[in-house]
């Protein structure tokens, strides 16, 4: 099993600069992972990720970013040889995008100042887009058909799979808890009209219902005919029955406990795996390891949408042979699973077969075998040079990998994407 390290970065920089891509920062390690190219953002932070692939085969990645928000096209045709080939900046960006065909829904969200409560904020509600939706036909002039404007905060990770329907996790105003389940119809893109909004009892303000943790965080998994839809919405997983989208109705549910904090990462990330499985996993949100309730990421085994069982965990990820610190927990940052290759609706991404791609913010790029969902298995990593918590560093945020096995990272506040290739033997 092949082996690399930061120390052969030189060569790496060496190629860049002859390409013309930016140079690839030192100081990273990995196993069966080797970095392509880097971009370099010029201190705006990147985040969620979408692509397009163009009947002129061109390949473009699009990058949600704060400081201002927006989202940049950047063409990845050769990965060797990135190329930033458009910048679109908009008001209130969350750096929150998703996308299908031509159309590309960027969400809007005020800053949060209380995260983890019920009140995640202190600023009043506010009559806002929540989303704007974009015409991508053409990557390089992305065009803005509309948006859809609401009392509240915004909305986090949304989720566009093509078809009539988009779903929101939005801050509207009226409920606490976080964020609920709001459903578009966009087939009419230039005229967004709201179908129906999902919410545990409870979240509504004033209702009478005795409050417990919860919170969507968003996006939805949707089944293959659009008639179910898997969410990760605290305090467990739900299935819904979305067949009429304006009244979803519940199938079943799992609750997880204890959970790491009130707000949307308590329950983030529901992903659809082969045979009926649901990954699911939980954020981090405070420094170190002994500050919260220990993060977490499984399997689900779906088959049953009324009785989910809980059937596999995934290990917390060690420290690089010569590392310098013992344990990601040492280095006193986040340190837990943060995204997974989640576009997987779009026909350019990789399906999670028997391999699949997470992050986990200070322990960088994490992949996995999942050929038998009981026993996934971590099976290589990439680390990006990890940089100060205490001045803020995050470290890495998504992930998006592509039908030809390349994976693009961002790296947060760092403003950078690193183009990397898995070369281990997990055939997908």
């Amino acid at each position: 099993m092949r082996m690399v390290a930061g120390f052969i970065a030189l060569l790496f920089a060496v190629v860049a600069a002859a390409s013309g891509a930016d140079a690839i920062p030192p100081g990273w390690q990995a196993k069966d992972v080797r970095p392509v190219s880097y971009v370099n953002l010029k201190a705006q932070r990147g985040f969620k990720l979408t692509m397009k692939r163009t009947d002129a085969d061109r390949w473009y990645l699009f990058v949600g970013t704060t400081n201002p928000g927006g989202f940049h096209v950047i063409d990845v045709t050769d990965p060797a040889k990135p190329a930033i080939a458009k910048v679109i900046e908009s008001e209130r960006g969350s750096a929150q995008i998703t996308s299908s065909g031509d159309l590309l829904l960027l969400g809007a969200q005020l800053p949060f100042t209380d995260r983890g409560t019920p009140r995640p904020f202190r600023q009043p509600p506010q009559d806002m887009d929540l989303v704007t939706l974009w015409d991508i036909k053409d990557p390089l002039n992305p065009q803005k058909l509309s948006g859809f404007a609401a009392r509240g905060w915004g909305t986090h990770r949304n989720g566009y799979f093509g078809g009539k329907y988009a779903y929101l996790a939005a801050f509207v105003d009226g409920y606490q808890g976080q964020s609920i389940l709001l459903t578009l119809d966009v087939s009419d893109p230039r005229h967004p009209t709201e179908v129906g909004r999902w919410w545990w009892p409870g979240q509504r303000d004033n209702d009478g219902v005795e409050r417990i943790p919860m919170a969507f965080h968003g996006a939805p998994a949707l089944n293959r005919d659009g008639t179910m839809m898997t969410l990760a919405y605290a305090p467990g997983i739900v299935n819904l029955d979305v067949r009429d989208p304006a009244n979803p109705k519940i199938i079943g549910r799992i609750d997880f406990s204890p959970l790491t904090q009130v707000g949307p990462p308590s329950m983030h990330t529901a992903l659809r795996l082969p045979n009926d499985y649901v990954f699911f996993s939980t954020e981090p949100e405070k420094p170190g390891c002994e500050s919260e309730t220990l993060a977490q990421a499984g399997i689900i085994n779906n088959r049953d949408p009324a009785n989910p069982l809980l059937v596999a965990r995934f290990g917390r990820p060690s420290a690089p042979p010569g590392a310098a610190y013992k344990t990601f927990c040492d280095l006193k940052g986040r340190f837990g699973l943060h995204n997974v290759n989640a576009e997987t609706h779009l026909p350019v991404t990789e399906k999670p077969v028997n391999r699949m791609f997470a992050t986990y913010f200070l322990a960088g790029l994490r992949v996995y075998d999942i050929s038998n969902p009981l026993f996934p298995t971590e099976v290589a990593y990439f680390v990006p040079p990890i940089p100060d918590w205490d001045k803020g560093h995050r470290g890495v945020e998504d992930v998006l990998v592509d039908t030809r096995g390349y994976a693009y990272m961002t790296n947060g506040s760092e403003g950078g994407i690193w183009i990397v290739r898995y070369t281990g033997a997990t055939k997908n």
